[in-house]
């Protein structure tokens, strides 16, 4: 009597005894191949290498996007059947062969039909990236060629999720390499822009290596272009806290050191917001207006401030025109108690806190030596701990622990 499974055969028990059968035939098992037996797809997950025990219905190995098995080619014909089947990702196979630009090139041989492929190669998974832009997104120079010698319009393809282009994508890998070759067969992409008007060089702006930066700026990237917020390269490398991306474009722009956003804020007023002293530090040197006031009416000094942000207030403390500013109260107030003068300031209404600052700045310096001294910070365990600190830092840290009690509304009007 002869006893049936409960189960279904697997694909791998049927190719094996499919195979015996063949060679008691004398024909060569290489020549012939049972894909119909699979699941939907399960073609392009062989062609990915995935063993049959992690295949699953619906494409599951696609998922894995592990590399092909080199004898997969040799015992297999490859027709056109799951091309465009995606994974959880929205990935097919072409956005994860070409990580393994042999793969990918075997793909696009031994495919039959160019329809297919043309469909597979416009399809876009969750981040709406179609195989090209995961290309250039990994800097996989030689995918790039394949696929663009495959067909070289795909270098004009788009995002369907932010509209970004090729070159957006070969900047995101922080790729010089990349970007080089992507501009070589797209030159006209350099100034192209995303949903919301950011070009490449935007995008460079905000990456911590500058060569990318530097090579697009070399290419003629325009400098002058704006995104939605009225930004500029600039506005977003002073955002990131990115001197040396600020120092780039502002070698090539100096002029464009103080023009501000549609929220009114320069690169400074930006780069003190974010608590970035180094970059507000370098924008003092080079005159940047630290007047400009927001939307909210407040300057960068305002934001260091009512951010607590003490490193940013000791780099205003520190600048020559800010000390030229606390002299001139000093030489105002001669040897009148602090009180006394502030009293008067307060009778023209313009004792605003950043005077108030001053005259705590030229009481201390009345009371101290100039030069590094020890201070006094907060207590540690029951000893007290000292430290040798400037006045500008010691100062600092007192603006801001004293903030919350000062109106700092437009502390900077009377520089």
């Amino acid at each position: 009597m002869q006893i049936l499974r409960s189960t279904p055969m697997t694909y791998s028990r049927a190719s094996e005894l499919f195979k015996k059968e063949l060679v008691k035939e004398d024909l060569d098992a290489k020549d012939y191949g049972l894909h119909s037996l699979r699941s939907d797809g399960a073609t392009t997950a062989a062609a990915l290498g995935i063993p049959d025990r992690l295949q699953q219905r619906q494409g599951g190995a696609v998922r894995r996007g592990e590399s092909f098995k080199s004898t997969f080619f040799q015992e297999t014909k490859l027709d056109d059947l799951g091309m465009k089947e995606s994974d959880s990702l929205q990935r097919n196979v072409f956005h994860y062969a070409v990580s393994k630009p042999d793969t990918l090139k075997t793909l696009l041989e031994m495919v039959g039909t160019k329809t297919s492929i043309r469909d597979a190669l416009h399809q876009a998974d969750k981040d709406g990236e179609m195989p090209i832009h995961r290309a250039a997104s990994i800097a996989n120079i030689e995918s790039l060629r394949i696929l663009l010698e495959y067909d070289n319009s795909l270098i004009k393809l788009k995002t369907t999720m932010g509209k970004r282009s090729v070159l957006h994508s070969a900047v995101k890998s922080r790729s010089v390499v990349a970007v080089k070759f992507v501009l070589s067969k797209g030159p006209d992409l350099v100034n192209t822009v995303d949903s919301i008007m950011q070009s490449p060089l935007h995008y460079a702006a905000s990456l911590k290596q500058s060569n990318v930066l530097e090579f697009l700026i070399s290419k003629e990237s325009d400098l002058t272009l704006t995104d939605a917020n009225d930004q500029l390269a600039l506005h977003i490398a002073a955002s990131k806290g990115l001197k040396s991306n600020v120092v780039l474009l502002l070698r090539e722009s100096p002029d464009f050191i103080d023009i501000i956003d549609n929220s009114y804020r320069s690169p400074l007023l930006l780069a003190a917001q974010n608590n970035f002293p180094t970059v507000v530090s370098y924008l003092l040197s080079k005159n940047a207006d630290y007047e400009i006031q927001d939307k909210l009416g407040l300057a960068a000094f305002d934001w260091a401030v009512s951010s607590k942000f003490s490193r940013v207030v000791e780099v205003f403390l520190d600048t020559n025109d800010w000390k030229k500013g606390i002299e001139a109260v000093i030489a105002k107030l001669g040897d009148r108690p602090r009180s006394e003068a502030v009293k008067e300031l307060a009778s023209y209404g313009n004792v605003d806190s950043l005077t108030q600052f001053k005259m705590k700045l030229v009481n201390d310096g009345r009371q101290r030596a100039k030069g590094r001294i020890l201070y006094k910070k907060k207590a540690e365990g029951r000893h007290a701990v000292y430290a040798d600190v400037t006045l500008e830092e010691r100062l600092a840290s007192d603006i801001c622990e004293i903030s919350d009690f000062l109106d700092s509304g437009t502390v900077t009007n009377e520089l």
